[in-house]
């Protein structure tokens, strides 16, 4: 049984994870924490991956802290029950991959994953490195089985093309509940856009992550809608999925979310179209020259409000929008960071601890916090560049333009029309959190990876059918 260079690299740094995490609980006397992968493993060996994967996919959205059901584990809360099955999962795919290597050879030679593990594999060069290294490979772990489980059994899942269409609906059915929910809580304060924080509560951290989830799979359902092979069977829940996420989507006040999604509409018009390089360059003196124009009106100085034109306007005032100004203090904050350590930065998941001494007073406004423990960067990149240096930048960089590369290639070369649909489904839902991505940063939630991880095997499960590379799907 021969093993690619790819997987042998793969498999050693699992194996490093797993042992590193073992020697440290064994340090801290919870050594029975090594037998919680094995005794999952063998629950997961009593049901078929499929299944779990749906079961994974339909409890996401629902998914809650487990300090908000009354557990409280020292140093320790993960959501329920996903986390617990990622984990789990994680450890199941491994298995496989030593088990039945030839299974997962094509997944392992495609660029995005060659990409993915580069990314993965600076990521863990810098817990190494990293100004705490504890903080560090806790988060890479979580990254791990966030990521590594779903892009490899989404691929192989979506073999089946019915799979992706299905996967969609089991993700929005019961993110409709909680967008239901959601707004049933804001009702009771006449949708105030003040409150529209504590509304999302316990199921997602506050409203920024809540209305980039629905920006995400809301040009997804109107994609279906408008295509008369898939609709005719589900219009009307479709038609019902659609106006419920656009609704939650208005009442969520997340002027990146409102403006991913407007700018990823265009996006995907412009693929739809067809449209040529000199198109684009023809809209982007367009806007920008209308930005010029009107940079009176635009460069508003206007707070946030229950209005939507005046809530969205104040996403541009910089000098009285406390919202704003802090995101601005963080970004300051993240450059900051970077400059002093541009190669490994402070190691992953220690912005929030390392960004106090950082905070210029002339940047601090009044929601700044004096021990800066406030939160994160506010910005994917700025995350990546400040945590990771300018390589973890790049290879983040990297990985998402090989993605845009091969799904807007893969689009113009497909005939299938349904493949085609699937691919701009990915490609508009991806760049709405890519667009999301430059004012906040989401990858260590649940709800966001999962959905996010599997859009992108989305784009290399259709191109592997493209290329007639065939995976063995009876592995579930």
């Amino acid at each position: 049984m021969q093993i690619s260079r790819y997987q042998s690299i793969f498999i050693i740094f699992l194996s490093a994870i797993f042992i590193f995490f073992s020697s440290y609980m064994l340090i801290e006397d919870k050594g029975w924490i090594i037998f919680f992968p094995l005794t999952m493993y063998f629950l997961f060996s009593l049901f078929e991956i499929k299944k779990i994967l749906w079961i994974i996919v339909f409890l996401s959205p629902l998914s809650v802290p487990i300090n908000e059901l009354g557990f409280f584990f020292d140093g320790i809360n993960f959501t329920f029950p996903t986390e617990i099955l990622l984990f789990g999962l994680l450890f199941v795919l491994i298995i496989q991959i030593f088990l039945f290597p030839n299974r997962f050879t094509n997944i392992f030679n495609h660029k995005i994953t060659f990409f993915l593990i580069l990314y993965l594999l600076w990521m863990l060069v810098t817990c190494i490195t990293s100004t705490s290294p504890i903080v560090s490979f806790k988060l890479f772990l979580t990254r791990l089985w966030f990521i590594i489980p779903f892009y490899f059994f989404s691929i192989i899942l979506f073999q089946k093309k019915d799979n992706i269409f299905k996967f969609i609906l089991i993700y929005t059915i019961p993110l409709c509940i909680v967008v239901i929910y959601t707004l049933t809580q804001q009702s009771g304060d006449l949708f105030d856009s003040k409150l529209a924080n504590g509304a999302v509560y316990p199921f997602f951290n506050d409203h920024t992550s809540y209305g980039a989830i629905l920006a995400f799979f809301i040009p997804s359902i109107f994609i279906f809608m408008t295509n008369r092979k898939i609709a005719k069977k589900y219009d009307i829940i479709l038609i019902v999925i659609f106006i419920i996420l656009l609704v939650g989507l208005f009442f969520s006040y997340t002027r990146a979310a409102w403006l991913s999604f407007i700018i990823a509409l265009f996006f995907g018009l412009f693929i739809k179209w067809r449209l040529n390089f000199k198109h684009f360059i023809s809209l982007f003196i367009l806007f920008f020259g209308l930005v010029y124009v009107f940079q009176d009106k635009l460069i508003s100085s206007e707070e946030s409000s229950n209005s939507f034109l005046t809530h969205f306007q104040s996403s541009s005032n910089i000098s009285t929008d406390a919202s704003n100004m802090e995101r601005i203090n963080r970004w300051n904050c993240a450059i900051k960071m970077f400059n002093e350590k541009p190669i490994y930065g402070f190691g992953p998941g220690t912005y929030q601890f390392e960004y106090s001494s950082f905070q210029d007073p002339d940047d601090k406004t009044i929601i700044s916090t004096k021990f800066g423990d406030g939160g994160n960067a506010h910005s994917e990149y700025l995350s990546a560049l400040s945590e990771t240096g300018i390589f973890g930048l790049i290879t983040f960089l990297m990985l998402i333009g090989i993605v845009f590369f091969k799904g807007i290639g893969l689009y113009y070369n497909l005939e299938c029309s349904e493949s085609r649909v699937y691919v701009l489904c990915s490609l508009v839902a991806l760049m709405t959190y890519f667009i999301h991505a430059l004012f906040n940063n989401f990858l260590d939630i649940d709800k966001v990876s999962i959905a996010l991880w599997s859009y992108i095997a989305i784009i290399v499960s259709v191109d592997l059918r493209f290329k007639k590379e065939n995976l063995n799907i009876d592995s579930f």
